[in-house]
Formats: structure tokens, C-alpha cells, sequence
């Protein structure tokens, strides 16, 4: 059973069959003979700190390639997915996404103003953005907003978007 801590302190119990948990306010770390699950709170910004204005755009202007790093690749993907979304990242861009693999998703970004098609970022799991914000979660936690940071290819990260690219601004591990 385990004994209640402060967020300084540490907890361990045993939990079953000889695994061992130990926690903190932002780390559980669950022992199960020789391996180790490491699971680390996900601390996320707020969409609202990186907000802006949406507006509706009746996209209606072929598609600029030119930029985009796989250019003659996701096309149909790309296009396909502004068709079905319109607007909804970062005010006046379109995100879209679509699966390359287990865990592997791809990304691009356009523009729905000029058409301009820019880099997306890869994933293992998915992201997580709003139509008012130029802030991206790739990678989000579940709904517990606890990740392990022993799986490959799912620690989420921050990105803003600056109207043509994505810069980091944060790595939860």
C-alpha cells in the first residue's frame, strides 16, 4: 500500500507479483525484475499562450509544391486533406497528416492563403493542434498526461509554428 508523500518525497509499494513502484510528483518508475518502465508527467503549454485569429478561406488556388521536401510525394494526401479540413491550424493553415508506417506518421503544412506547401513534422503517434494556435504537440500523451519514456518514437515535443516552419520549443523527457 502505498504511503502518502509530499512532491519532494518518494513513494514505492510493492504492486504485484514483486514489481516495484516507486513515484514522485512527476516520475513513476515501475520495476518488474529486469526491465523498467519509466513513465514522466507531461508538463504542455498552453494553446492559448500561442494564439491566434482563424479565418475562413474558401480555398480555391492550386497547390506550391516547390518548397515541400517530398515534393512529388503526398500530393493526393495532401491535397485530399485540405479538401476535407480547410482551416484548421494556426489561424489560416491547414495541417495534414497520414500514416507511413507503424509508429510512423508524416506531416504537411499549407497555406491557405497562397497555397504554399511547407515541411510537416514526422510522428510516432499523432499531434495535437487547435485552429487558434500556432502551438504543436507531436507525440501528445493520453488523456493522463503520463508518457514512458522507454518507447521509441513516442515522447511528445513542442513546436510553434512561425508561418514556414516549425521551431522547438520544448522536449519533455
Amino acid at each position: 500500500m502505498p504511503t502518502s508523500t509530499t512532491a519532494d518525497q518518494s513513494t514505492k509499494s510493492e504492486i504485484k507479483n514483486g514489481d516495484t513502484l516507486s513515484k514522485t510528483a512527476d516520475t513513476i518508475i515501475v520495476k518488474d525484475g529486469q526491465t523498467n518502465d519509466t513513465l514522466v508527467k507531461f508538463k504542455s503549454h498552453s494553446f492559448t499562450d500561442y494564439a491566434v485569429a482563424p479565418i475562413e478561406i474558401k480555398f480555391d488556388k492550386k497547390l506550391d509544391f516547390s518548397t515541400y521536401e517530398f515534393k512529388k510525394m503526398y500530393r493526393t494526401a495532401t491535397k485530399d486533406g485540405v479538401d476535407e479540413n480547410g482551416v484548421n491550424f494556426a489561424g489560416h493553415f491547414c495541417f495534414v497528416s497520414w500514416g507511413c508506417g507503424s509508429p510512423c506518421k508524416l506531416s504537411a503544412v499549407v497555406d491557405l492563403k497562397t497555397g504554399k506547401v511547407y515541411n510537416g513534422l514526422p510522428s510516432g503517434i499523432g499531434y495535437s493542434f487547435k485552429k487558434d494556435s500556432r502551438l504543436m504537440i507531436v507525440n501528445p500523451p493520453d488523456s493522463t498526461t503520463w508518457y514512458d519514456i522507454t518507447v521509441p518514437y513516442t515522447i511528445p515535443e513542442e513546436y510553434e509554428w512561425t508561418g514556414k516552419e516549425f521551431k522547438r520549443i520544448k522536449t519533455s523527457s
